[in-house]
C-alpha cells in the first residue's frame, strides 16, 4: 500500500513540472508578442511621418519647378526673347486679367499645325451652328478660401505672482490638418484655438496657438468647392446622355422633311396592303422610340446618386485648460470626440514667449500697432509628469504618441522659457521618479540612438576609405 502511494505522488509531480514548463512557454510567447505589438506601433508612426513628410517635400520640389520656370523666363525677358506659354498663363492667373480667355486661346492656335487664323472661310460649310453651348461652370465665383469670424470665450483668468494677470480665450474654427498639432483622422478639423494675453502699460499683448497665418483665418473652402464639383460632375453627365441619345437638338432636324419618293409616280399597290405597311412602321417607329427613351432615362438614373452623398467627416477637437503649472506656462488637455476615433486624449504644455519677457522685466512696451503674437507648444505628450523644484527649476517630462520621451526644465518664477531637455536627462528624471512605463521607452529610445551612431560612424568611416586615407 504505501509503495502504490508514492509512486501516485511521483507521477503527479512529473505532471505538475510538465504544466509548469509549458506556462513558461506560454508566459514568454505572451512577452515576445506584446514586444512585436509595441513594434508594430512604432513602424506605423513612422510611417505616417514618412507620409507627412513626402508630402512636404512634393510640394516643395512643385515650387522649386515654378521657380525655376519663372527664373528662366525672367533671362528671356532680359534678352527680349518671348516667353514661355506657361509662364504667360500663369501670369495671367495670378493678376486675374480679363484677357486670359483671349491668350489661351491664342496659345491653342498656335500650337495646332493645321489651323491657319487669315484663311478665308469656308464656302461649302453651310448650315445651322450644330455645337451646343458650352455648360456653364458651378465653381465659377466661388473662392477658393472663406474668412471665418472666431468668436472667442474667456474661461479662465490666471493670476501671476509679481507680473500681470493673463486671460485664457478659446474659440473653435475650421482648421487643416497640417495646422492643428494633431495626427486626426481626416483632412478636415473643427477644432479649438487658443488665445493668450495680459495687459501691459495700458496696452493687451495677445498671442494664439496655432501661431497666426492665413491657413487659420482664411481656411480653404473645401464645403462650397465640392459641392460646385458635384454639379459640375452631374451636369457634364446629363450632357453626355443628351449627346448619345441626340437630345442636345440643333442639327439633328436640319433638312428633316425629305420623305423620299417620287410625287408622279403611279401607286399600284392595294390600299389595304399600304395601310397595313404603313402601320407596322409605325409600330415599330414607336417601339424604336421607346427603347431609346428608356435607355435615355437609364442614362439619366446613373446621373443621380440615388440618396444625398454623405459628407465628409469632420474630425472634433477640444482643449480643456487644467492649470498653469508655472508663470508664463499653461497646460491643457486634448480631446477627440468619441465617434472619430484614432487618436487618443493627450495633454499640451503652452509656453506664452511674451509673458515669460514681461515677468523678466526685458519686455519692449507695446507698440501702436495691434499685433498678434506667437504662443509655443513646450510639451506635447500622452501624460504629463512633473518634478519637485530644485534651483528655482522644475522638470515637465511626458511620451510623445510615438512613446518618445521628451521634457523641458521651466522656472518656477517664469522669468525664462522653458528648454527642451536631451534624452538621458529625461531618463534620468524617470530613473528618480521610479517611472517603469517611461523607463522602458528611454531603454528603446538609448538603443535606437546607439544604432543610430553606429550607422553614422559606418558612414563616415566609409566615406574616410574612400577618398584613401587611413582612419
Amino acid at each position: 500500500m504505501l509503495a502504490v502511494t508514492c509512486a501516485l505522488f511521483a507521477a503527479q509531480g512529473c505532471k505538475s513540472q510538465k504544466v509548469l514548463a509549458v506556462e513558461t512557454e506560454i508566459a514568454a510567447a505572451r512577452g515576445r508578442l506584446a514586444s512585436l505589438e509595441k513594434r508594430r506601433q512604432e513602424l506605423g508612426a513612422e510611417s505616417r511621418r514618412l507620409q507627412v513628410e513626402r508630402k512636404t517635400f512634393s510640394h516643395q520640389a512643385d515650387e522649386a519647378a515654378l521657380a525655376k520656370e519663372r527664373l528662366v523666363a525672367a533671362g528671356l525677358a532680359l534678352r527680349g526673347l518671348p516667353l514661355p506659354d506657361g509662364v504667360l498663363l500663369d501670369e495671367a492667373l495670378r493678376a486675374k486679367s480679363p484677357k486670359l480667355g483671349e491668350l489661351a486661346a491664342s496659345i491653342v492656335q498656335r500650337q495646332l499645325p493645321c489651323a491657319d487664323p487669315d484663311a478665308p472661310p469656308d464656302d461649302e460649310a453651310t448650315g445651322p451652328d450644330c455645337l451646343p453651348a458650352p455648360l456653364a461652370d458651378a465653381c465659377e465665383g466661388v473662392s477658393a478660401r472663406k474668412t471665418q469670424s472666431l468668436a472667442w470665450s474667456c474661461p479662465a483668468i490666471v493670476p501671476t505672482d509679481k507680473g500681470p494677470a493673463a486671460a485664457v480665450c478659446v474659440a473653435t474654427a475650421a482648421l487643416a490638418e497640417s495646422i492643428y498639432p494633431l495626427s486626426a483622422p481626416t483632412l478636415h478639423v473643427e477644432g479649438d484655438v487658443l488665445r493668450l494675453a495680459f495687459e501691459k502699460n495700458g496696452r493687451l499683448v495677445v498671442g494664439d496657438w496655432p501661431p497666426p497665418n492665413v491657413e487659420v483665418y482664411r481656411p480653404e473652402n473645401w464645403s462650397e468647392l465640392e459641392t460646385c464639383a458635384a454639379e459640375n460632375s452631374h451636369a457634364q453627365c446629363v450632357r453626355s446622355c443628351d449627346e448619345r441619345h441626340g437630345r442636345l437638338g440643333g442639327c439633328d432636324d436640319w433638312a428633316d422633311g425629305y420623305e423620299g419618293g417620287g410625287e408622279g409616280e403611279e401607286d399600284t399597290e392595294p390600299y389595304e396592303l399600304r395601310a397595313a405597311r404603313e402601320a407596322a412602321a409605325r409600330a415599330e417607329a414607336e417601339a424604336a422610340q421607346a427603347r431609346d427613351e428608356l435607355s435615355y432615362q437609364e442614362c439619366l438614373a446613373g446621373c443621380e446618386t440615388g440618396e444625398e452623398a454623405e459628407p465628409e467627416p469632420i474630425s472634433r477637437v477640444s482643449l480643456a485648460y487644467r492649470r498653469s503649472p508655472a508663470p508664463g506656462l499653461f497646460q491643457f488637455d486634448v480631446e477627440l470626440s468619441d465617434e472619430d476615433g484614432g487618436v487618443p486624449a493627450h495633454t499640451v504644455l503652452i509656453s506664452f514667449p511674451a509673458l515669460h519677457e514681461a515677468l523678466a522685466g526685458d519686455a519692449e512696451a507695446p507698440g501702436e500697432d495691434d499685433t498678434v503674437r506667437e504662443v509655443v507648444t513646450a510639451l506635447d505628450v500622452q501624460k504629463l509628469s512633473e518634478g519637485q523644484a530644485v534651483d528655482g527649476k522644475r522638470i515637465f517630462a511626458g511620451l510623445t504618441q510615438e512613446g518618445f520621451p521628451v521634457g523641458v526644465r521651466a522656472s518656477v518664477d517664469g522669468k525664462t522659457p522653458p528648454i527642451d531637455l536631451e534624452l538621458d536627462e529625461v531618463c534620468d528624471f524617470a530613473e528618480h521618479r521610479k517611472d517603469s512605463v517611461m523607463l522602458e521607452r528611454c531603454g528603446v529610445a538609448k538603443a535606437e540612438r546607439e544604432v543610430a551612431r553606429a550607422k553614422a560612424a559606418a558612414r563616415a568611416d566609409g566615406g574616410v576609405r574612400d577618398a584613401g586615407v587611413t582612419p
